[in-house]
C-alpha cells in the first residue's frame, strides 16, 4: 500500500450532518447528499427519530404503510436502506446505517442531528432557569429555536409522518412559549406582544399563548386589552369546544381585574435592556 493510500485511509471520517427541523436533508463536509424519493426519506427519518435505537423491519413497514402495506414492502425497505447507504457512506467501509439480525439502526454518536442539538439546548435552558439565570436560559432557547427552518420532516413521506410533524411542532411551540415567558421575566413586554398576536392567529385555541399575551399587555399598561384577550379566548372556547378557560387563565383574569401586585415584572429584571 502506498503512503498516499495509507494517509487517505487514516483520515478521520467526516460526520454526516442530518437535519429534520425543516426540509429533511443530509450533508457531509458542506456537500449535500442525495436522499432519493419521499418514501426513501421517510425510512431515513424513522431511523433518525429513533436516535440510534434498533428498528425492526416489521416496525419500519408498519410506520411507513400502516395497516395495508404492499406485498413487496420488505423488499422495498431493503432497497431503500441499500440506496441510502450508498449515498451516506461515500465509499467508506463503515456504514452510517448499521444492520443486525433484528433490524437497522443509525447511531448518532459520530454524526450530528439538528433535533438532538435542539433537545440538548432546551435541557440546558431548563438547567439555567433552575439556577435562576434567566438571561442565559432565554439565550439558550433562542439558540435552540434558531435551528428550525420550517415545517419538520418536509420532503419525507410515510404513514407516520403527520403524527411526527405534529409532535415535533408541539415541542417547538412549548420551547417558544417558555422563551417568551423568560422574556417577560426579563421585562421585554412590548417586544413579545406582536409576536404573541401572530402566534395566536396560528394557534387560536392554545391557552398558554393567551396567558402570556395577557401578562405582556398588562405589564405594558394595557389592562383593558389584557381583559379583552381573556373575553376573546373565553368566547372562542365556548363556541368551538363548549368549555370554559382553564384554571390558570381564570386565575390570571381575576388577578388582572384587581391589579394584583405579583403580576408586575420582577424588579431584578425590570431594567433589562430590550433585545430583538
Amino acid at each position: 500500500m502506498s503512503h498516499h493510500d495509507q494517509s487517505r485511509r487514516a483520515a478521520p471520517a467526516v460526520p454526516v450532518e442530518f437535519a429534520v427541523l425543516g426540509d429533511l436533508n443530509a450533508s457531509r463536509g458542506g456537500r449535500a447528499l442525495r436522499l432519493g424519493s419521499p418514501q426513501q426519506r421517510g425510512i431515513l427519518a424513522l431511523l433518525l427519530l429513533r436516535a440510534g435505537k434498533l428498528v425492526s423491519p416489521e416496525e419500519l413497514i408498519d410506520r411507513m404503510w400502516g395497516a395495508n402495506p404492499p406485498i413487496s414492502a420488505r423488499v422495498t425497505v431493503r432497497t431503500y436502506i441499500s440506496r441510502l447507504r450508498r449515498s451516506l457512506d461515500d465509499g467508506r467501509q463503515d456504514s452510517v446505517i448499521e444492520s443486525t439480525a433484528g433490524g437497522y439502526r443509525l447511531p448518532l454518536e459520530s454524526q450530528t442531528l439538528d433535533l438532538a442539538l435542539f433537545e440538548q439546548l432546551v435541557v440546558q435552558a431548563g438547567d439555567a432557569r433552575l439556577a435562576a439565570d434567566v438571561t442565559q436560559a432565554s439565550a439558550l432557547l433562542r439558540a435552540a429555536l434558531s435551528l428550525w427552518r420550517g415545517y419538520p420532516l418536509a420532503g419525507a413521506h410515510g404513514h407516520f409522518v403527520e403524527h411526527e410533524r405534529d409532535r415535533l411542532d408541539q415541542i417547538r411551540l412549548s420551547a417558544l412559549e417558555e422563551r417568551i415567558s423568560l422574556d417577560l421575566e426579563l421585562g421585554r413586554n412590548d417586544a413579545v406582544v406582536a409576536e404573541l398576536i401572530g402566534l395566536i392567529n396560528d394557534h387560536p385555541l392554545r391557552e398558554r399563548l393567551r396567558e402570556l399575551l395577557m401578562i405582556a399587555l398588562y405589564r405594558s399598561s394595557r389592562q383593558a386589552d389584557a381583559l379583552h384577550t381573556y373575553q376573546q379566548i373565553r368566547a372562542l372556547l365556548r363556541n368551538e369546544l363548549g368549555i370554559e378557560p382553564g384554571p390558570r387563565l381564570r386565575d390570571l383574569h381575576q388577578k388582572i381585574l384587581r391589579s394584583a401586585p405579583e403580576l408586575s415584572t420582577p424588579e431584578r429584571y425590570s431594567l433589562e435592556p430590550q433585545r430583538s
